[in-house]
């Protein structure tokens, strides 16, 4: 596993030039890389599958808009204020997003890395920054956030944390119309499912709701 972890080490090295070229910043932090955005900031993250001989990599993308986290753990306890600075919005596995299932990359050898590492660049080029800038927009974020289909939890496949960011949204945008339509909507998608997070999005449900009266007052 010793040369496994080197080739990690030596993918992530390669990259790091190449998301340079984008605003990431090219120190890699727990297999990630960051952009700091006036609203929060965008992850390039690597997931390694390891085998005896070789590892597959895999590519997560997220945003994450921080008066909305912090909105949202301001009525939760379960993370720690380390844990709750490592949030995020949204994101996606890049073959989900791209081809509707799982995409690896299969590193060997270290004759491996460069052109792995190039076609992870030319994928994250022609989708993964794409996505990021479009759903780096409230807008848009809400409007993916809003549903509760398949497409929806690509984005988020925890129901309760895609109800409360949709609600969180909502808020912060004082759309109150659609606030009041997420705030039904979702309270039935969580009891129709017996979701276990239904109690915490009922008190975030109601927290903001107090909050719009008093902001109305």
């Amino acid at each position: 596993m010793t040369q496994i972890k080197e080739l990690e080490k030596a993918l992530l090295t390669e990259l790091s030039e190449h998301v340079g070229q984008y605003g990431f910043d090219t120190k890699v932090k727990g297999q990630s890389f960051y952009k700091q955005m006036p609203f929060g900031r965008l992850a390039f993250h690597l997931s390694f599958i390891k085998h005896k001989t070789d590892v597959d990599v895999t590519v997560d993308l997220a945003v994450r808009f921080d008066e909305l986290e912090e909105l949202v753990h301001e009525y939760e306890n379960r993370l720690s204020k380390a844990q709750r600075k490592g949030t995020f919005s949204l994101g996606v596995e890049l073959g989900n997003l791209s081809e509707g299932r799982q995409k690896r990359w299969t590193v060997g050898s270290f004759e491996d890395v460069e052109p792995v590492a190039q076609s992870i660049k030319n994928s994250f080029v022609a989708i993964g920054l794409p996505y990021l800038e479009k759903y780096s927009d409230l807008r848009t974020a809400l409007e993916v956030l809003s549903g509760d289909d398949r497409a929806a939890w690509l984005h988020s496949p925890f129901h309760d944390a895609r109800a409360k960011r949709a609600l969180g949204l909502a808020f912060l945008l004082g759309d109150r119309e659609q606030f009041s339509q997420l705030a039904a909507a979702k309270t039935d998608f969580l009891k129709s499912r017996n979701d276990f997070g239904l109690t915490s999005f009922v008190g975030f449900r109601e927290a903001l709701e107090n909050r719009f009266k008093r902001n109305a007052a």
